[in-house]
């Protein structure tokens, strides 16, 4: 499963590590996380079995609120596959509740840490 999840979110990760060790600028920001949204959008019609709009209860079952307090301050590195992917859909659907939300997760790397997680559990 780790190896659908990196293969499938590959079109957004390139364009990621283009600019994960600079400061990111609003426009590199929008164009990123329009991508980031579609292909996790994508991903989620085709793995129902994930569970990702049950996103809200996945983090309450991995002890997080679905708060930006708790998501900016969550140890991504203790996250497990199911965990990582709520989270990255709850930083998506922040943005309909707190404008520029997403922007936020993108300064402080959040999303970054949350895709080299993804590396990660698939090694």
């Amino acid at each position: 499963m780790f190896i659908i999840v990196l293969s499938e979110l590959t079109n957004v990760l390139a364009a990621l590590n283009e600019v994960s060790n600079q400061e990111m600028s609003f426009d590199q920001y929008k164009s990123i996380e329009w991508r980031l949204q579609k292909e996790l959008c994508r991903f989620e019609m085709k793995h129902p079995e994930l569970e990702m709009n049950r996103f809200i209860k996945i983090l309450e079952e991995n002890d997080l609120e679905w708060s930006m307090n708790e998501m900016h301050a969550v140890d991504v590195s203790k996250l497990n596959l199911k965990a990582v992917l709520a989270l990255l859909v709850g930083i998506f659907c922040s943005e309909k509740c707190i404008e520029e939300s997403q922007y936020s997760f993108f300064q402080d790397k959040k999303i970054f840490q949350c895709i080299e997680r993804l590396r990660i559990l698939n090694s």
